[in-house]
């Protein structure tokens, strides 16, 4: 069995690797403890509250994905400047045993503002070195050193691992595709209400008004990252279209080594 953690900046991130995995045949869902591979126990927190006395209201809880040769672990840091420390405080709680039986592992998260290169320096950055596992490289690639193995480090930055933008910015590709008259009409929408409310004026929040309207004509009242689960922003048809999409999910595959 190979298995791969996967830390995210948020939870639309999580639906849209839960999605991708599940079109790449790793699409068992764990939701009963037992059923968890031992490997991942510790990524599961004890007791509450999580974190410092904090009532945090998202679950640290990773989401748990497998087949019958890969298993996935996708936790969610609810922020870029907390992937690292989210990847040092699992790998402190892995005994040496569990940490040798990780394939590989990827971080994720938004360029915003930045190229692709700047975000993901800034965000692998704020590691502070451990005594039983150290950040490193290794034929130009990030490792993660154990003392008894290095540990491949991936990493993709939305929306193309290259340019400036974030996940709302792959999901309106990916809806050129699948809902080009809701798209249409949401963008109408948004530069109209932009008149009224100037944040809207800002491509970044205007892109996640444009996605939260189509998301809510699908799924009143619910998240948008229910909307990535349920419906077809990630689909066989979407990553045969949308050229952003099929790269985040060829890295996806070269790191869960899938043909």
């Amino acid at each position: 069995m190979r298995n791969y953690l996967i830390i995210v900046e948020g939870a639309h991130d999580i639906a849209m690797m839960e999605k991708l995995l599940r079109l790449n045949g790793v699409n068992e869902q764990i939701h009963e403890l037992e059923k968890v591979p031992l490997v991942w126990k510790r990524t599961i927190p004890a007791r509450f509250p999580f974190r410092e006395g904090r009532l945090e209201r998202i679950t640290p809880i990773p989401s748990f994905l497998m087949n019958e040769e890969v298993s996935v672990a996708i936790k969610c840091a609810n922020g870029d400047t907390e992937i690292m420390r989210v990847l040092q405080q699992i790998m402190s709680a892995m005994q040496i045993s569990e940490k040798d039986q990780l394939s590989g592992i990827m971080l994720l998260c938004d360029a915003d503002q930045e190229k692709a290169e700047s975000k993901i320096g800034k965000v692998t950055g704020t590691y502070s070195e451990k005594e039983d596992f150290k950040l490193g490289r290794k034929q130009g690639m990030l490792v993660l050193d154990t003392g008894m193995k290095e540990i491949p480090v991936f990493s993709y930055v939305f929306p193309d691992n290259e340019n400036e933008g974030d996940l709302e910015k792959l999901l309106l590709e990916t809806a050129k595709a699948a809902y080009p008259g809701l798209l249409k009409i949401a963008e109408e929408y948004v530069a109209k209400a932009s008149d009224i409310c100037k944040g809207l004026k800002k491509e970044q929040y205007a892109r996640k008004a444009t996605v939260g309207c189509i998301a809510n004509a699908m799924k009143p009242g619910k998240a948008n990252q229910v909307s990535i689960a349920d419906d077809r922003w990630v689909s066989e048809e979407t990553l045969k279209a949308c050229h952003m999409l099929q790269k985040l999910n060829a890295e996806l595959c070269s790191m869960l080594q899938l043909t």
